[in-house]
């Protein structure tokens, strides 16, 4: 599984750096990471079925969303830990975490992360089996 794990940190990791770039570059603000996030999803669910050439079991499934989530997650907070020490401008952002407090951030953390396994569980299982699909055509 580390090689699905790896391989979705790199798609993951360059979409969110050069985006990251461009909208700096061109002074467009604020975007969405949802989209990256799915096809980041969308990739690593259909090379694994390339490469193993069958659909992830129950158990890989379960293992492959968790997993893919945590990494998501531990980039997300890297990049976000550099934004905030690079942008001169962060001291907004940390008086907001300031002032959620303690139950505010668990309860974001909490949608964070069911929004990244759902996204997930959809790639390793919908996805998967329409790749999977295409492969035995």
């Amino acid at each position: 599984m580390k090689h699905y794990f790896l391989y979705f940190a790199a798609i993951y990791s360059i979409a969110l750096v050069l985006l990251g770039v461009l909208f700096t570059m061109f002074n467009l603000g604020m975007i969405t990471t949802l989209p990256i996030l799915i096809a980041a999803g969308f990739l690593t669910a259909a090379h694994f079925v390339k490469k193993e050439q069958r659909l992830p079991s129950n158990d890989e499934k379960m293992l492959l969303v968790w997993g893919t989530t945590m990494t998501a997650l531990v980039i997300a907070c890297i990049l976000l830990f550099f934004y905030i020490v690079t942008n001169p401008a962060s001291d907004h952002l940390l008086e907001a975490a300031e002032k959620s407090g303690l139950a505010g951030t668990a309860v974001i953390m909490l949608f964070v992360v069911i929004i990244h396994g759902g996204i997930f569980y959809l790639s390793y299982g919908w996805y998967a089996n329409r790749c999977f699909n295409k492969l035995n055509q």
